[in-house]
This record gives C-alpha cells, sequence and structure tokens, in this order.
C-alpha cells in the first residue's frame, strides 16, 4: 500500500511512464534512429537504476534543530490560529489522494486507512505504541503543512480542563471550533454516534472505517451526561494524571495506564479531526514523563508488536505505509522531539496538572 508524500523526507518511489511506440518507418531508418537512440536510452537506464537506489535508501534526517515549533492548547489559540487549522483540516479532507485515488479518497482518508490497517497491530499493547503515534501525527501535520498551506503547529486537546464535563470543552464550539459533540437531530451513524449535522465538518463522508472501504457520515455521540462526568472525573482529571506520570517508573506501565484511561475513554473517532488534537495530548502526557528524568527519555521496553513476545528494542524501525523509504527508528528519530526529525515542543502551562 502506498501513501502519498509531498517532501522529500516522505516522497515514494515515482511511477515510470514509457513513451509511446515511435511510428512505423523504413527499417534502415529504424536501424539509424536505434543507434542513435540507444546511448540515450542506456544513460536514461543508469540515471533511472541510481535514482531508485537512492530512493530506496532511508533519507537522512537532518540533526539540527534551532527553531522548534510550540504545541499549544486548542484554547490558547487566537481566533484566527483557530480558523486556519479548521480550515487546512477541511482542505485535507476535500484533496483528492494520489496513491488512493481509485477510491475517490482525500488526503484525511489516506491517514484513517493506515492507522485502521497498521496503527493497532503494530502498536496497540506493545511499546511502539507512543513512538508510533508521535510519528504518525507528526506526518499528518506536514501533509496540512504541504498540501494545505498550514503554517502552524500542531495544537492539543487538554481534557484535564473539562473533566468534569467533557461535552462542553470549547473543542465543541459550532464556530471557532470542530462542531458539537452530539447530533441528536443527525441520523444514526458509525459506531453508536449520529451524523454531524453542524459545525464546520457538518456532511463531511469519510471513505474508510476500521480499515476498510466504508462511505459513511462523520459521526459523534456520547454517552449521557451523567456517566460523561463520572469517567472524566474518575480517569482524566489533573490529579490523576500527575498520579499517573509519577507513579510509573516502567515505560511500559506508564503506557499501558496512559492507553487504557485517558487514551480511550476520551470520545473520538478515527475519521473526525479531533482524533490529532486528542493524539497530540497523549503525546503531551509523554513528553512530560520522559523529562521527569533524564532515564525516561531512553525508556523503552514491551513487545515490539501486539502479542509479539520479542522484545521491543530502542534500535526498532517504525514500518509501515508511510515511513518509506525514509523508516525512522525510535531512538535516534523520535525519542527526542526537540531534535531533528520532529522539531518541536509542548507548552508547559499548568506542568503540575498535567
Amino acid at each position: 500500500m502506498l501513501f502519498y508524500q509531498k517532501t522529500a523526507l516522505y516522497s515514494l518511489l515515482p511511477d515510470l511512464e514509457y513513451p509511446e511506440e515511435l511510428g512505423q518507418s523504413p527499417s534502415g531508418s529504424r536501424s539509424r534512429r536505434f543507434r542513435i537512440l540507444l546511448p540515450i536510452l542506456i544513460l536514461i537506464f543508469v540515471a533511472a537504476f541510481a535514482l531508485s537506489l537512492v530512493l530506496l535508501i532511508p533519507h537522512p534526517i537532518p540533526e539540527s534543530c534551532t527553531h522548534p515549533s510550540f504545541r499549544r492548547e486548542w484554547r490558547t489559540l487566537n481566533m484566527e490560529e483557530k480558523l486556519s487549522y479548521i480550515s487546512a483540516a477541511q482542505c485535507s479532507a476535500k484533496t483528492p489522494s494520489v496513491s488512493l485515488r481509485n477510491d475517490n479518497a482525500s488526503i484525511h482518508d489516506e491517514f484513517a486507512l493506515l492507522h485502521g490497517r497498521f496503527g493497532n497491530y503494530h502498536s496497540r499493547n506493545a511499546a511502539p505504541f507512543l513512538p508510533w503515534h508521535r510519528y504518525f501525527i507528526h506526518v499528518y501535520k506536514q501533509a496540512l503543512r504541504e498540501n494545505c498551506d498550514y503554517q502552524g503547529s500542531l495544537p492539543y486537546w487538554d481534557w484535564t480542563l473539562n473533566h468534569q464535563d467533557l461535552s462542553r470543552a470549547p473543542v465543541w464550539n459550532i464556530i471557532d471550533g470542530f462542531g458539537p459533540s452530539r447530533n441528536e437531530n443527525g441520523s444514526e451513524g458509525v459506531a453508536g454516534g449520529n451524523c454531524v449535522v453542524s459545525g464546520p465538518f457538518a456532511g463531511l463522508v469519510p471513505t474508510f472505517y476500521e480499515g476498510f472501504r466504508d462511505p459513511h457520515c462523520l459521526s459523534r455521540g456520547m454517552l449521557d451526561e451523567e456517566t460523561v462526568r463520572g469517567v472524566g472525573d474518575l480517569t482524566v482529571k489533573p490529579s490523576e494524571l500527575t498520579r499517573l506520570a509519577n507513579t510509573n517508573e516502567s515505560y511500559f506501565d506508564f503506557l499501558i495506564e496512559l492507553e487504557y484511561t485517558p487514551h480511550l475513554v476520551i470520545p473520538y473517532i478515527l475519521q473526525d479531526q479531533l482524533f490529532y488534537l486528542h493524539h497530540a495530548r497523549i503525546d503531551r502526557l509523554w513528553w512530560i514523563w520522559q523529562h521527569l528524568s533524564e532515564a525516561n527519555r531512553s525508556e523503552h521496553n514491551g513487545p515490539s508488536t501486539n502479542e509479539s513476545s520479542v522484545e521491543g528494542v530502542l534500535r526498532d524501525f517504525l514500518d509501515s505505509g508511510i515511513f518509506r523509504p525514509m523508516r525512522p527508528r525510535v531512538e535516534k528519530d523520535v525519542m527526542n522531539t526537540e531534535r531533528g526529525l520532529l522539531c518541536y515542543q509542548y507548552d508547559t502551562t499548568a506542568w503540575e496538572e498535567s
């Protein structure tokens, strides 16, 4: 499976197009033309072969990071910044995919399909969960920049600020947010939700669901308010996340608790653009945990893939559709966000509450 990437870091092998057949001509003319063209064809072949070797070798990743971008919480963005991000997210859902053009899919669909087919297998309940998603959302942000001229950084949604009632978070605003969390007036959608009928993503029809072609309306739906309040207060209140970070010295223990509490209790669906703000918050929690001690910055253990008996190690590659031909390594490329490929930081507002 090939996924569209535009920059040198994410470019794929080009499709080679053969020239049209030459028109009929006398045999002598064909022979002379062949003798003339043969050296040119040989040069083209050699150049193409050399280019293919270059593209098959992982691209070097810049070591320097002199001006890291700054990822901030959604509500700290001003109106212009919010609308700029929403516009780029809308653009990604409307821009046709190059590699999935036969499926009438968008660039946003590419990422949903990739995660549905690769993300769970490679990372769920396994050591790559946090590194894999760190790189995944980074590539998504790059796609917004390259295809939709988005110049900002990737924001995150801090659910702890609305843990008493997640349905009232400002990300659900119709004007400068992603639209309502509940859509009682919408028809039944997928995953127990209803079709989104208002806000900037109303009427959106994602192409894939759970890794397979299944066009459907963008769906959202929360449980009743009492349940939502109870779940939020138990799992994503600030003191609970502080406990999570401070009581887990093992990376894998931290990962599992992080995955099964805030990661899975927050209502989202992969096709929803909010997925990336949600996972940026997950990434920020890991980033904070890494900064709690020098040892945490290089801590990495657990199964190498879902249900694998092989232990994951720092020299492992993060391998899936978007990571070719450049296949990043866990240690070299994604453990430290403030150098090389990633080059970003998170705000440290309310660090103690996180």
